[in-house]
Order: structure tokens, then C-alpha cells, then sequence
């Protein structure tokens, strides 16, 4: 009861300022994690779109090899070849060349190679080349840097093949099997006076000079294998340069006449090998899981271009003599060869059967602007540079 003495009052109840204080203590959290959750969503949702701008991840996206990759080769070889390894296939496009990289990759791979991409200097020069155009037989003929003014310059009915031009830019190497097995001759440019300059029951193939005209280096089989032989000339003094088991083809004086590159299978599949004209001093250039052949060397002596077959594919490829660094020119499900550099080291010329038949190509050193310059109605190959006048 109250003081007064009436009834009793209800029984005392909360009061009312800590009932607010409560609620608003349980708004507040809820409130905190409303706020929580749509901070957590936005993030979620944020990174999610970000995945699918990107697209596919580096694991998921194909390498330059998957890109590059191309049909498989075939491979070509000359009757009485003692090369055991050779091939063609693959070209290129005007656009940048891919490199590779993967099981079949060089040591290491350059985007571009680094050489002279400045104008052509060689519009004097011509180019010789073999062709069975005017009967079932290859014989050697010349035309201009265009493709046009084409010359015939043998006429022997087995065949002439592998021309080579002397340093002067007077006379021309090549092998033939007029006389019964492959040996080495040589000729004026103008295809008279030929004169054999090799004379052996085994066959002599491929021949090559020394920047000085004195000598010329060939390939032969006459110890039982293939070797890389030097001898004057004149024919005189022949040496066995590489003397080892195993086929050793191809071989390509470099411009100081110091040394010799060739392509040897001493190590299972071919590869590109350097020796000094001595005999000593070998170095593998090449050591991939793909099959490397044909080298030639770059007028400065920096570069070296060859054939590999790599990616189930031959293509032309240029390796740096120095750091080893190795880029792909040409890209194509046809079959590149016989890579022939200009005078002036801007053009690559080679032969491919890119369009059908085999013809001859010119490529630029950065791999780019491929221009075909025969349209024989059988086939033409084997292009190679003579100096510049």
C-alpha cells in the first residue's frame, strides 16, 4: 500500500531508458553485420569480374609452340645422298614470327633476331639456282634478285645440282653425276668451261668456298662415311677436315675463312657444329630434340641460318654464333630449305613447296615480307647469292 492507505499499486517495471538503451545496442549490431555482408558480396563480386575480364589464366592460355605448331614433315633427300639427314618443310608469314619454346626448344630464344634491317644493297646481285624445268633432269640456271632475266647455265642430261658461287662472283662449284658418281666441278658464271676438279669413285657433294676463292670445302664419302673435306681450287691437296664415325654434311665456310660449319648426327639427331679449318676447335651450336641441318653463314660471320625440324616441321631458322640464341623465321605447313643469305644480309632466300611445286623464296632477316620469285611448271631449289659487282 501507498503511504495514504489505498489499494495496492501494479508491482514496479522496468525503467523506460534502459529499454531503449538495449535495442538500440541490438539495431546497432544487426546493423554491423548487414553492413558486413554487402562489404563481403561487393568484394566477392568485384574479383570475380575481374577474372572474367582478364579471361583465361597464363596456365590455361596455349604457349607459342601449341601456336606455332604444324603439320608433320616429310623428308626430301637427293639419289646417292650421303647425308643422313635431310628434309624440308614450314615457312612464314608477313606477320611477327613466333619462337619456341618447349621439348624441342633451342637454349635459349630471341623474339627478332638482332640483325641489319636496313635497305637492300644487293639489286646487282644474281641468283643461281636449280630447276628441271626444261627437261626431266636439274641443271643450273641464274636469274636477277626480281625472279626475272632466268639463264640457263648447264645443259648436261644426268644433272648438275648444289651451286656455289666463287667470292669474285666469276666461277660457280656444283656437283654432278655426268661422269657416274657425284663429284665436284666448277665453271665459269657465264656456264662455260667446266672443268672437274674432284676425281674419286665415292661420291663428292656440296661444294663450298673459302672467302679467299683458293680453296673449297665439299662433303665425301670416299673413308666410308660422310666427312667435311678441304682442298685447293684446283682439286689438289684434299684433306679429311672432320674425320669421326658418324655423317658429318653440309659444310659452310664462315666470311673470315677461319672456320667451318656443318651439320654432323654424332650425337643421335642432327645438329650444327663449328670446327677451324685446322680441324680443331669443335663447338655444337645446336643441341635440341630437333632434327638441324644446312647451315650458312651470315655475311658479318654473327649469324648462322639453317633448316630444323622441330614441331614436326621444318622451318628456317637463324642462331647466333655467339650466345647461341636462336629465332624461328618461317612458319608454314609447306616444306622451307636450303636457306641462302644476301650480300648485304637483309634477305634470306630459300625454297619451299608452300604453293604445290617447289619454288624459290625471298624472306627479310626479321622473318617478314615473303615474295616468291620462280613459278617453274616442275620445281626449282638450291637458291644461293653471288656477290655483289
Amino acid at each position: 500500500m501507498d503511504g495514504q492507505g489505498g489499494i495496492p499499486g501494479p508491482p514496479p517495471g522496468p525503467e523506460p531508458s534502459k529499454d531503449w538503451l538495449g535495442l538500440a545496442r541490438v539495431g546497432l549490431g544487426a546493423l554491423v553485420a548487414v553492413f558486413a555482408f554487402v562489404l563481403i558480396l561487393v568484394l566477392l563480386t568485384r574479383d570475380t569480374g575481374t577474372d572474367i575480364a582478364a579471361g583465361t589464366s597464363a596456365a590455361e592460355a596455349p604457349s607459342i609452340t601449341e601456336q606455332a605448331a604444324t603439320s608433320s614433315a616429310s623428308e626430301a633427300t637427293e639419289p646417292g645422298s650421303t647425308t643422313a639427314t635431310t628434309g624440308a618443310t614450314a615457312t612464314t608469314s608477313s606477320t611477327s614470327p613466333p619462337t619456341t619454346s618447349g621439348p624441342t626448344a633451342f637454349p635459349t630464344v630471341d623474339a627478332f633476331p638482332t640483325l641489319d634491317a636496313s635497305p637492300t644493297t644487293d639489286t646487282g646481285a644474281r641468283i643461281a639456282f636449280v630447276t628441271s624445268q626444261s627437261g626431266t633432269n636439274a641443271n643450273i640456271y641464274v636469274m636477277d634478285v626480281s625472279g626475272l632475266d632466268i639463264t640457263r647455265l648447264t645443259t648436261d642430261p644426268v644433272g648438275d645440282s648444289a651451286p656455289a658461287w666463287s667470292p669474285d662472283g666469276t666461277r660457280i662449284a656444283f656437283h654432278s653425276r655426268r661422269d657416274g658418281n657425284f663429284e665436284i666441278y666448277v665453271m665459269d658464271a657465264s656456264g662455260l668451261n667446266v672443268a672437274r676438279v674432284t676425281d674419286d669413285p665415292a661420291n663428292d657433294r656440296h661444294p663450298a668456298w673459302s672467302p679467299d676463292g683458293t680453296r673449297i670445302a665439299f662433303e665425301s664419302d670416299r673413308d666410308g662415311n660422310a666427312e667435311i673435306y678441304l682442298m685447293d681450287a684446283s682439286g689438289l691437296n684434299v684433306t679429311n677436315l672432320t674425320s669421326n664415325p658418324a655423317n658429318d654434311n653440309r659444310p659452310a665456310w664462315s666470311p673470315d675463312g677461319t672456320r667451318i660449319a656443318f651439320h654432323s648426327v654424332r650425337f643421335g639427331d642432327a645438329d650444327i657444329f663449328v670446327i677451324d679449318v685446322s680441324g680443331l676447335n669443335l663447338i655444337r651450336l645446336t643441341s635440341s630434340a630437333a632434327v638441324d641441318f644446312d647451315p650458312t653463314w651470315s655475311p658479318d660471320g654473327l649469324h648462322l641460318a639453317f633448316v630444323s625440324r622441330s614441331d614436326f616441321n621444318d622451318d628456317i631458322y637463324v642462331i647466333n654464333a655467339s650466345n647461341l640464341n636462336v629465332t624461328r623465321l618461317t612458319v608454314d605447313p609447306g616444306q622451307d630449305l636450303s636457306p641462302a643469305w644476301s650480300p648485304d644480309g637483309t634477305r634470306i632466300a630459300f625454297d619451299s613447296n608452300r604453293d604445290g611445286n617447289v619454288e624459290i623464296y625471298v624472306i627479310d632477316a626479321s622473318g617478314l615480307n615473303v615474295t616468291r620469285l620462280t613459278n617453274s611448271p616442275r620445281s626449282a631449289s638450291k637458291p644461293t647469292w653471288s656477290p655483289t659487282p
